[in-house]
């Protein structure tokens, strides 16, 4: 019971925030114009699967075991660790600027549509108990 109603407020809220970021988009580009809306775009989005993905994180922890705990805890701070690096490593070879920036922020992006990928998969494993 517990797992369903934890289900349905996920999905109640994954429906609203993309949404919500759709609308808030559009208001931008018409406000500001077409770079500063594209970087609030991003950001909006980041926000919605960062959210996404600490749902996800705080489910699977209430459904592991402590040895489950030890290695998501672990494999987590890894990952963020590589997304910071990866950051890193696109604004040094894309330089400074705008450029720069959009292209940090869609990398952290994908990893994040990525890594909520893979927690939804971890999770479901979880969920029947393998």
């Amino acid at each position: 019971m517990k797992n369903k109603i934890l289900i349905g407020i996920t999905f109640s809220l994954l429906i609203s925030c993309s949404v919500a970021a759709e609308l808030v988009c559009d208001e931008k580009q018409a406000e500001q114009g077409i770079m500063p809306a594209i970087f609030d775009c991003a950001n909006v989005e980041i926000g919605i699967e960062d959210k996404k993905l600490n749902i996800i994180y705080k489910e699977i922890i209430m459904l592991s075991n402590e040895k489950e705990k030890s290695f998501i805890q672990q494999s987590q701070r890894a990952w963020l660790k590589l997304i910071e690096n990866d950051q890193q490593f696109v604004y040094l070879i894309y330089g400074q600027g705008q450029y720069a920036q959009l292209r940090t922020l869609e990398v952290y992006l994908e990893a994040l549509k990525v890594r909520v990928d893979q927690l939804k998969n971890y999770k479901s494993q979880l969920d029947i108990g393998y």
